[in-house]
């Protein structure tokens, strides 16, 4: 199984569904391309400098370039009028009528904004030898040469660079030295929304199903069908990789809102947002491209097997299917069953091999975690942990009923085989309920669940009502060895770890019900 998730994603994230999407996005959306200051300055400093040694210049601080970036270049370079100058070279017009408009944008950027299909127009440029490229591209390129080209003039004006003219006028020459290529690239996604929705084009990809079904929902549902039609019996375990795997990979990447997004309709208002900068700023969105989904999925699936207690070695000896010997099958059973356990034990951590499911107490917990998920809704998600809870309370609200229903007869001798009144009865209803409840109260700091032995152990042996109606006594007792050690005498005795205080507490909260609050207990 494990190879199979990671090679499902794979698939999904090949250069051809990328490529696909991309095209089908660069012509559908509205996009928003957003020029920001710090990405110039970002790109533009370090290039300058390099450029500036190589032709043997005088060294300039990081500092001192990038205050020239922050000011002339981007106050006049690529100030808003500048660049819809820059970009109505190459598509003819710029305004709201027009398809394309430049405007303010967010966070003080300046942002080119798109109408549907004009992302993807392309320039043919036919020196040499012809070749389409994005008219977005030409245009930011002639404002990065424009831009060094400032560089050079204050430069050149901070080194007094220059002559004097005939006139008695001295006239600045800008500083010489070959301009750094182009560096800026279209990235899909904004960076100030890290964590947040991103339209990157892989993420679509994963909404769409990258080929593997219509929609991620559907891709997976394939998924399942094939592995449950390759491994007949093993159900559980696919549920697991849905529940550990895939649904993390569909909450991480908004693929809802991706969903979303990818099939709305003209009256919808969709917008594509993509950010100028080079390869180093496109590593900051690499958690959303493909190789990023890819180490995701792969991430999930290491953590999916830490949930099994086991590893990729382990798994590579059965064959990587996660289905193999008898050993190893009867051990995930057994974690399946845990799972069960500590769902219906709500905040209980249980011991991930420990449990003894010979015992009473764990068969009880697991029938009752297994009915209450067979009662699995088709509407919306089903809460394991409030269903089992659900059955137990159940469970004890049916039989109390039954006690006050008793008491308010009033008729002695129907009364006499209820608990109400009668000590045998209320003792055997104790001891249905009592290990169910010791066990939902085994956590930290107190005694924890790990074999099911303590709280299997629990019983009321006695139950005694005192004169006239008087204060009823509850006699419990438990497995002494080796639990005693915990109680007040014992070497490793506590306050919390008491196994007394743990019963009295679990005695309480399910007999108050049936008997009010006026009765003691004592431990044995």
């Amino acid at each position: 199984m494990i190879d199979a998730v990671e090679s499902f994603f794979k698939r999904m994230m090949e250069e051809s569904n990328i490529q696909d999407a991309r095209g089908r996005s660069d012509a559908t959306y509205e996009h928003r391309f957003l020029i920001k200051q710090k990405n110039l300055v970002n790109m533009m400093v370090d290039r300058v400098i390099q450029a500036r040694e190589r032709a043997g210049l005088p060294p300039a601080s990081k500092t001192t370039i990038a205050n020239i970036v922050k000011t002339r270049v981007w106050h006049q370079v690529y100030s808003e009028a500048n660049v819809r100058k820059a970009f109505r070279k190459y598509f003819g017009s710029t305004g709201k009528g027009s398809g394309i408009f430049v405007s303010k944008g967010r966070g003080g950027s300046i942002q080119v904004t798109y109408h549907r299909g004009k992302y993807a127009e392309t320039y043919t440029k036919t020196t040499g030898e012809p070749t389409n490229i994005p008219k977005t591209n030409m245009a930011m390129q002639d404002l990065w040469y424009d831009a060094i080209s400032a560089i050079k003039d204050e430069m050149g004006k901070k080194r007094g660079l220059g002559f004097t003219t005939q006139g008695g006028q001295f006239q600045h020459i800008p500083e010489s030295f070959t301009s750094p290529e182009h560096a800026g690239q279209r990235l899909h996604g904004d960076t100030a929304m890290k964590g947040g929705f991103q339209t990157t084009i892989a993420k679509q990809v994963l909404a769409e199903g990258g080929g593997e079904g219509v929609g991620y929902d559907d891709a997976v549902s394939n998924f399942k069908r094939n592995f449950n039609e390759e491994y007949p019996g093993e159900g559980w375990l696919m549920e697991q990789a849905i529940t550990k795997v895939f649904n993390p990979i569909k909450k991480k990447y908004y693929v809802k809102d991706v969903q979303d997004f990818t099939s709305a309709t003209n009256t919808r208002s969709i917008s594509v947002y993509t950010e100028y900068g080079d390869q180093a700023l496109n590593s900051e969105m690499n958690w959303a491209d493909a190789n990023g989904i890819k180490r995701a999925a792969r991430d999930e699936v290491n953590a999916f097997l830490r949930f099994l207690n086991t590893n990729r070695d382990e798994v590579a000896k059965e064959g990587g299917a996660l289905k193999g010997s008898d050993s190893f099958n009867t051990k995930i059973e057994k974690i399946a069953k845990t799972k069960i356990l500590e769902a219906i034990l709500k905040n209980v951590k249980v011991g991930s091999t420990n449990p003894d499911f010979r015992l009473k107490i764990n068969k009880t917990l697991l029938n009752a975690g297994k009915k209450a998920k067979g009662k699995k809704s088709n509407k919306g998600n089903f809460n394991l942990n409030e269903a089992l809870k659900k059955v137990v309370v159940a469970k004890q609200s049916a039989k109390l009923q039954k006690v006050r229903k008793a008491k308010a007869e009033r008729g002695r001798g129907r009364v006499d085989q209820k608990a109400g009144t009668n000590p045998l009865a209320l003792r055997n209803m104790l001891n249905e309920l009592l290990p169910v409840a010791v066990a939902q109260n085994m956590t930290s700091p107190a005694l924890n669940y790990r074999t099911g032995r303590f709280a299997n152990s629990v019983r009321v042996t006695n139950v005694t009502q005192g004169v006239r109606g008087g204060n009823t006594m509850i006699e419990a007792t438990y497995m002494n060895n080796p639990y005693e050690t915990f109680a007040p005498g014992g070497d490793m005795y506590t306050p919390q770890r008491n196994p007394e205080k743990l019963i009295r507490k679990s005695l309480r909260e399910i007999a108050t019900g049936m008997i009010g609050t006026k009765f003691g207990v004592t431990i044995n």
